[in-house]
């Protein structure tokens, strides 16, 4: 049974046919990073790219997909556990391609279009403040995790715990915010004005219920299993092409430079992470030409991997493939 509810935001910003023109941007900014790369020097590149035999690919991108899945069954838990009067029952399948789609349109500002989700966990009947609350936890516990992999960074190359562990504590002060009746009742209403609190109030509802010890534990933990494991692999790129790092500094390297990118509020973190990543690695004696064909194969191997996943969810919903959801 379908839900008659206007998205929170209003008709316009959720507005499917909007957020799937967003993912123009995802094809025009990979096409621009690969032909940048290209220009910069091909020889290098191929060369680089030698480096990698198919079997090392394959195992990158297992450790990716490793993520994915994870990453799927957390949004999965908190999609069908937010409090509602209903549960979505949906197809295993077509969920896990609405879950995809979303990465389509990884790379626009701040991430945004990856809300192109809930647009279609709509269709299938899930109302706009469970899907739109499980996407900023998620949003939020993949930085608090990604943090927690750069801390280390700093003790093993800086020398001291204090300015990673400022970060992580900053975080967590707004983890435990979030759960504050004040910041409820006061602060937003404030900020927002009634109005528009009241559009938010429910997603504002189910997000501080996802704040939760019980969901905000296990979704933490799963994040660190799933981006662990593509840390993990950018450990193993590292030494495959000579640089052998222990963990906690390839940990640290990679996700440091996605915090970066993050940080930056560039599309997909495009520019900084990159940046980030090479000065990274440059500290750790990697030549400028190493240290820029580590971040290509890295970023092929994660975000534009996952954009074309993505995309491929995209056409496949787009044609049909899915089979409608109902509520119980």
């Amino acid at each position: 049974m379908a839900l008659k509810e206007e998205s929170p935001f209003g008709k316009q910003i959720l507005e499917p046919g909007r957020l799937r023109r967003l993912g123009m941007v995802g094809v025009v900014g990979a096409l621009g990073y690969l032909i940048v790369t290209l220009v910069l020097d091909r020889v290098l590149l191929l060369e680089g790219l030698r480096r990698i035999e198919v079997w090392q690919w394959a195992v990158l991108a297992l450790l990716s997909l490793f993520n994915y899945g994870l990453s799927f069954w957390r949004w999965s838990l908190y999609v069908n556990r937010a409090p509602q009067p209903t549960r979505p029952r949906l197809q295993p399948f077509t969920h896990l391609l609405i879950f995809f789609s979303g990465f389509a349109l990884t790379v626009t500002p701040g991430k945004v279009g990856e809300a192109l989700r809930c647009v279609y966990l709509r269709e299938q009947g899930v109302p706009w403040s469970r899907s739109l609350a499980a996407l900023l936890m998620e949003r939020l516990l993949d930085l608090l995790v990604l943090a927690l992999l750069a801390v280390g960074y700093f003790k093993a190359v800086i020398g001291t715990w204090a300015y990673g562990s400022l970060l992580f504590i900053g975080l967590i002060a707004i983890v435990i915010f979030l759960r504050s009746p004040f910041l409820y009742e006061r602060v937003i209403p404030r900020i927002l004005g009634r109005r528009i609190h009241g559009k938010l109030g429910s997603v504002l509802e189910d997000t501080r219920v996802l704040a939760s010890p019980r969901f905000l534990g296990l979704g933490f933990g799963l994040g660190l299993v799933a981006w662990g494991a593509e840390a993990l692999g950018f450990m193993l790129l590292l030494s495959w092409v000579g640089i052998p790092l222990g963990l906690i500094e390839a940990s640290g390297i990679y996700a440091g430079a996605l915090v970066a990118g993050a940080l930056s509020f560039l599309p997909g973190g495009l520019g900084g992470a990159e940046a980030t990543m090479v000065a990274l690695l440059k500290i750790q004696g990697a030549s400028l030409s190493i240290a820029l064909v580590i971040t290509l194969i890295c970023r092929l191997i994660t975000l534009w991997f996952a954009v074309v996943l993505g995309l491929v969810a995209v056409v496949l919903l787009e044609k049909g493939w899915v089979s409608r959801g109902s509520l119980q």
